[in-house]
């Protein structure tokens, strides 16, 4: 079995391209499928953007010929771009990008939907850390728990403290020694 190149060489690793002079760029502002090539052929293209020579170079250098971009967009957002790219000149077809385009859109949902159950995910482990919070302080501010008694009147009052310590209003309980 034959190693072939990394899929994504280490140099573009954990790098952002801008957006903006881009093709991925040209791609999501469009919202139509661009076939790119790599090979030098001329392409008759009435594209006025020009990818980056680097991008350029690295493609060529890593045996790709051509690139089918896709936008993935939902109806709500642009998610980014879905790049095939191959080392067969011609590979791709207007049809593909078609064909592309719905798959994309598909993919843009699942990606949408994930990123969106992440965020609910967080939401809600940030609003159980708040409850546990929330409970601790309401614990080690009033500590009824270290109160013994087992008379009623004794119960009564502690009904009474714990209904009005909720509130902010100064409370004065009031009592009598019996005879």
């Amino acid at each position: 079995m034959r190693s072939g190149p990394k899929v994504v060489p280490e140099q573009f690793r954990k790098r952002v391209l801008p957006r903006e002079g881009s093709m991925p760029g040209y791609v999501l502002d469009q919202k139509n499928p661009v076939i790119q090539t790599f090979d030098g052929e001329a392409q008759e293209s009435s594209l006025k953007v020009v990818e980056s020579k680097v991008v350029q170079e690295a493609f060529r250098r890593e045996g790709f010929r051509c690139s089918v971009l896709v936008p993935m967009v939902t109806p709500r957002r642009p998610i980014g771009v879905l790049i095939l790219s191959s080392r067969t000149s011609g590979q791709y077809t207007e049809a593909d990008g078609v064909y592309l385009s719905e798959v994309a859109k598909q993919v843009a949902l699942a990606v949408e939907n994930m990123l969106a159950y992440e965020e609910i995910a967080a939401l809600k482990d940030r609003l159980e850390e708040e409850n546990q919070y929330l409970i601790q302080e309401i614990e080690t501010e009033y500590h009824f728990e270290e109160l013994i008694g087992q008379g009623a009147a004794f119960k009564s009052v502690l009904q009474a403290a714990e209904t009005v310590a909720e509130a902010d209003a100064g409370v004065l309980l009031l009592g009598h020694d019996r005879p």
